[in-house]
């Protein structure tokens, strides 16, 4: 199904603008995991699987002698490659079943907000395939914790992602949510599943943005849930099941937000918030 993802430009766009950057602490503490070391030394390679439009990719970076980052979005690595400022990071089509890349070459696999895309099983084979012995493997995410009006910080909600989750769950159709319950619970299956012994997890980063109505819609457009979900419905338009007006029947994240936090105003443009998301962290060290 990811293959399917974020294969129009208008949908890529959305994703490029509207998704929060991670904070430099969160490959900061990847590195030290990976270095093994009190090392400054750059380490020789990152592969990075589902890389999207490049976000994290950019912070890690500064780390590495050579990055190669996959998606298996066309777009999505066009994207990423018109936006690229590395001379040594380059951006390819590439799966998470099969990478593209030898044996014991990386010294840290990466994937930022794409496990619950993929095949887990197959992917944890790969990891191991190309990571070095010793190699780290790294799985980073984020979840919206709470909203809040900026000039009446008062007025917010604060929860531990459930409304968030909740209403992307209104999207759900023959399992199509069960990705997001994956990210609301910081990957929780993701860890068990990795068979290597030494692990670890970190969640007490947060990314901190100031945020508008439209960047709340310009998010959720983004989402591949609700990518799913317009797709399925415009199946259902195909075939004659629903009206084109009924596309999108559910409650938009921007319009719950506006009831939560009391906004009346009409005037979208004036509202400003400040959004925090909360990081988590998965490293492991192949054997």
């Amino acid at each position: 199904m990811s293959e399917q993802l974020f294969h129009d430009n208008e949908t890529s766009s959305c994703y490029d603008r509207y998704r929060p950057e991670y904070t430099d602490d969160v490959a900061q503490y990847v590195i030290n995991y990976a270095r093994k070391s009190q090392s400054n030394d750059k380490l020789d390679l990152m592969v990075e699987v589902g890389c999207g439009s490049g976000q994290a990719t950019n912070i890690f970076a500064p780390f590495f002698k050579k990055v190669i980052a996959t998606d298996v979005s066309p777009t999505q690595v066009r994207h990423a490659v018109e936006g690229n400022k590395w001379d040594h990071v380059t951006y390819q089509t590439g799966s998470s079943e099969k990478m593209p890349f030898q044996d014991s070459t990386a010294d840290v696999v990466l994937s930022a907000l794409s496990a619950h895309w993929f095949d887990l099983p197959k992917f944890l084979t790969e990891a191991e395939r190309v990571l070095k012995p010793g190699g780290c493997l790294a799985v980073i995410g984020y979840f919206l914790q709470s909203v809040a009006l900026i000039d009446n910080p008062a007025k917010m909600f604060s929860d531990d992602g459930s409304l968030f989750l909740n209403h992307l769950l209104s999207f759900n159709f023959d399992g199509n949510a069960s990705k997001t319950v994956d990210v609301k619970n910081k990957y929780a299956n993701v860890f068990q599943a990795i068979p290597w012994p030494e692990k670890q997890r970190y969640d007490d980063f947060c990314i901190e943005r100031d945020w508008s109505l439209k960047d709340i819609e310009g998010l959720e457009t983004s989402l591949g849930t609700f990518q799913n979900y317009v797709r399925h419905r415009l199946e259902k338009v195909k075939s004659g099941e629903i009206m084109e007006s009924k596309v999108i029947e559910v409650e938009r994240l921007k319009d719950k937000v506006k009831k939560l936090l009391q906004i009346e105003t009409d005037d979208e443009d004036k509202v400003t918030l400040k959004a925090v998301f909360n990081e988590f962290i998965l490293v492991a060290r192949a054997p």
